[in-house]
């Protein structure tokens, strides 16, 4: 099968959407299938508008002219889309494709506030079968139909053990902005820290706020480690040498993919309550209110107890 993937964002750019399109078109290249990947994210060595990639399991094209998109769209069987881009998503339905869109976050932002945009991509999931990655996505779209399917992690996170330094206690992974709360991390941490000096905490990831956050922690000395930006298979070494995993999100986490990587990496996993997360209740997972860092204290402090 001949298999367009549309992944706006990808590689060398980190997140969920970058992930979860290198996973799935490394996995459908592996089966058999003629795999090519379109994105608008542009390669650190790009010199024109347009760039073809040729890696040893699929074709990349940085950037694609429209008729260039026409092009492909016209070879491949059937496209998968990750998150709605209607800059992408045009050229394949004008020509009938069979269209898979997999829906990633929030189309009108948390508070459901509508914008033109996040109304057009409401309109174009009517032309395409949609999946939602968690039902507070399908919720969100008001869809009912549509079926949840979440992104794919590793089944097994093995790793060279001799990479694994011991177990440390406290783990955060993403991008160091304001809404994934790694500050009230920090305040509940600090307060652990003066009880227990031994406790350490690492924090995976890079961004606009790393800079405040390091001076946030820096009375905190070498308890708190900054290691900026990780590829997945440092992340997953990471999260084999941690007992813990948080998610202090302010915002409304759709459920990406870390909550689920921590957990087929052993962590247990404390996450804000709302969103997609809370569907991870029945794993195990421990849910705070979000925002409250006396309540993230006491989950943090529990955890600490029972190991």
């Amino acid at each position: 099968m001949k298999i367009l993937i549309h992944s706006y964002a990808y590689s060398p750019s980190r997140g969920g959407i970058e992930i979860t399109s290198e996973r799935l078109a490394g996995y459908w290249a592996a089966q058999g299938h003629e795999v090519k990947l379109i994105t608008w994210t542009e390669s650190a060595r790009q010199h024109k508008d347009e760039l073809h990639e040729k890696n040893t399991d699929y074709e990349i094209f940085r950037r694609p002219s429209i008729i260039k998109q026409l092009q492909l769209a016209f070879q491949a069987d059937v496209v998968w889309q990750n998150h709605v881009s209607l800059r992408l998503l045009f050229p394949a339905l004008i020509l009938g494709k069979r269209i898979v869109v997999t829906i990633q976050t929030w189309l009108a932002g948390q508070e459901g506030t509508e914008s033109l945009p996040s109304a057009m991509k409401r309109i174009a999931l009517r032309f395409v079968r949609p999946v939602a990655i968690s039902k507070a996505i399908r919720d969100h779209v008001k869809i009912p139909s549509i079926p949840v399917i979440y992104n794919p992690v590793p089944i097994s996170c093995e790793v060279d053990d001799s990479r694994i330094a011991g177990r440390g206690k406290f783990l955060f992974v993403g991008r160091l902005v304001s809404d994934k709360g790694v500050d009230l991390l920090l305040k509940a941490f600090s307060r652990l820290h003066a009880q227990d000096s031994t406790l350490r905490l690492t924090i995976v990831g890079d961004g606009p706020e790393r800079s405040l956050l390091e001076k946030q922690a820096s009375p905190l000395g070498d308890a708190v480690a900054f290691t900026g930006s990780l590829n997945p298979e440092e992340v997953r070494v990471q999260m084999k040498s941690h007992q813990v995993l948080v998610i202090p999100s302010r915002w409304k986490e759709p459920l990406g993919i870390v909550a689920l990587e921590g957990l087929s990496a052993g962590c247990r996993v404390i996450a804000s309550r709302g969103g997609g997360l809370a569907e991870l209740e029945p794993y195990r997972v421990q849910l705070f209110e979000s925002g409250k860092v006396e309540d993230l204290v006491k989950l943090m402090h529990k955890m600490q107890a029972e190991h």
